[in-house]
């Protein structure tokens, strides 16, 4: 783990004693074995530390973390996790992947960070947006038909379908047909929820709120910038007609239904959907001057002048994330006791506080807004 001197903030801030007890608080359930909850929750879904052990783990001194690639994006757990290697005697090794569950489930983690949600928004919305993207073809005698372009749902919407109105008699076209295409819904992935249930995780422990953003154009021809309102930013970006461009994800699909529902904002010409996902879609918006939904952490260096954040603070576009230990008596060789350790160490009043700092200062665009009471884990 790279030692920047950043990370003096976070590690001053450790308390020894919380740190400590998070190895004994761990160590003394572990030699209990499987505990169960008041209400009969099996092992497997409770709180770390209330699991049965199955071998020891591989790599003692070592705690894995996979992470979702925004908040990996973001650099903010390697700025943290200075400090507790330097508390701890720990080492830390950070990686992301596409599906960090999936690759925990093979063995490849102690602790996963992810979205409270990961992979449960990837089941599709019901609906996707359509719109006519050709005028219909009536010539005066009866409805012209129109097309839609594929609905903006999660998951991929199928194309919307419409009618136009025939024009007087002797016209050869009809207006543009409009529509609402269903969302054809992605197949759900591995979820938060399926693994711990599964028994694959222990129970999650709140971390961090991270933003998502409205992105736009330097130019900024809806003046939203630094409006605090997502829902005022999209009616501003309609009353303007002003390019928007929806990727393809299904995060940004969701929002986007979500603030034009919350709006009352109906779909223009200026509105653009695509199945691109990622900084594909963060170009295709850059290339049309266009704003759009981002949720992929900072936005990427070769993009930054082209594209900046407009709408970052408003809660509609936060997103929860949570630190899972592995169970070690489902997944073999986990370092549950070292995971732990780092998980408590995460939601400390004083490492909260360097990590919204962090975001505040890393001119990223990003709020993190500390997450770390123990609700979650009642």
């Amino acid at each position: 783990m790279e030692d920047d001197t950043a990370h003096d903030c976070a590690s001053q801030a450790t308390s020894r004693r919380t740190l400590l007890a998070s190895f004994g608080a761990l160590g003394g359930a572990l030699a209990g074995g499987a505990l169960l909850g008041a209400c009969g929750t099996p092992a497997a879904t409770q709180r770390s530390g209330q699991s049965g052990v199955s071998g020891r783990p591989s790599h003692p001194h070592l705690v894995r973390v996979l992470a979702a690639a925004s908040i990996y994006a973001t650099g903010v757990l390697g700025y943290l996790a200075g400090g507790f290697e330097r508390a701890s005697g720990y080492r830390v090794d950070l990686a992301t992947s596409g599906d960090v569950l999936h690759s925990a489930m093979q063995g490849r983690a102690d602790l996963v960070i992810c979205d409270y949600v990961y992979g449960a928004i990837t089941k599709g919305h019901p609906r996707g947006h359509g719109r006519g993207a050709h005028q219909g073809s009536g010539n005066g005698t009866g409805p012209g038909t129109g097309r839609g372009v594929p609905g903006s749902g999660a998951g991929r919407g199928i194309p919307g379908s419409g009618t136009g109105h025939g024009v007087p008699a002797g016209s050869t076209a009809g207006s543009t047909g409009s529509g609402t295409g269903k969302g054809g819904g992605m197949q759900p992935g591995i979820t938060t929820e399926s693994f711990v249930m599964g028994g694959h995780g222990l129970w999650p422990a709140p971390f961090l709120s991270i933003s998502a953003m409205i992105a736009g154009p330097p130019s900024d021809p809806a003046g939203i910038r630094g409006e605090p309102s997502a829902v005022a930013a999209i009616q501003r970006i309609a009353a303007t007609a002003s390019a928007y461009v929806v990727p393809g994800d299904p995060l940004a699909a969701y929002l986007d239904q979500l603030l034009f529902t919350l709006g009352n904002v109906t779909e223009g010409s200026w509105w653009e959907p695509t199945t691109m996902t990622g900084q594909d879609a963060l170009a295709l918006a850059a290339d049309r001057s266009a704003y759009t939904i981002w949720n992929g952490g900072p936005i990427p260096a070769s993009l930054a002048k082209a594209v900046l954040p407009m709408v970052t603070t408003d809660p509609l576009l936060r997103r929860d994330f949570v630190s899972v230990v592995v169970n070690p008596a489902r997944v073999p060789a986990v370092n549950a006791l070292g995971a732990e350790a780092l998980q408590n160490y995460l939601v400390e009043p004083d490492i909260q506080a360097a990590a919204y700092t962090y975001g505040i200062s890393g001119g990223m665009g990003i709020q993190m807004l500390p997450d770390g009471s123990d609700d979650i884990a009642v």
